[in-house]
């Protein structure tokens, strides 16, 4: 059996969502023995082939060490919590986000940890020094910048590839949950 070879973002972005849904598949109570053991091959093949083209396209890390022991700590946190207390600015409105994106990933049987889930996708924009600000008619994400990379995004353009490595793939739902969450938290007014 020839080798999965993922050639570029949006193979990668495919690959994943197509794994996703084979895990979901793979819980069905109904499939037999050899239904699952195919899926479960399946699964194995994307998930070798993800992480090979992950390992490959990886940037170097210039974090020291004990800095990831800090990023470490702060991602041991529950998804839906605020996996930033420093920016006390936004905390509120993150922490609704953040439950309604895993009430959203509940619903649709997606399980943190064990796929990748928009609660978990959040969560780690909101680690790299995400904050909410009001837009012309919602909330909207918005990368706190320094260069220096201590507790910000390095820059726009750093963001903007995650953005569209790892938001795009949610764009349909973010904007209505931006949506309910103003529904919730009005934006002050003048803004």
């Amino acid at each position: 059996m020839a080798a999965l070879q993922i050639q570029n973002v949006e193979q990668l972005r495919k690959a994943e969502e197509l794994k996703n849904s084979l895990e979901v598949e793979l819980r069905d109570p109904l499939l037999d023995d050899a239904e699952k053991s195919k899926l479960q091959t399946k699964v194995n093949r994307l998930s070798a082939a993800i992480q090979e083209y992950k390992d490959i396209t990886k940037p170097v890390d210039p974090v020291p060490k004990s800095e990831k022991t800090a990023i470490v700590l702060q991602e041991a946190a529950p998804p839906e919590k605020d996996p930033r207390p420093d920016l006390t600015e936004d905390a509120h409105l993150w922490a609704d986000l953040l439950q309604m994106a895993l009430d959203k990933d509940k619903q649709a049987g997606r399980v943190y940890g064990e796929v990748d889930t928009l609660c978990g996708v959040l969560n780690s924009f909101r680690c790299a020094g995400t904050r909410l600000r009001a837009g012309k008619s919602i909330w909207v994400l918005k990368p706190d910048i320094d260069p220096s990379g201590r507790g910000a995004w390095e820059s726009q353009a750093e963001y903007d590839d995650f953005k569209v490595r790892y938001l795009q793939q949610w764009g349909d739902v973010i904007p209505e949950l931006l949506k309910q969450l103003t529904r919730k938290h009005p934006l002050p007014i003048g803004e």
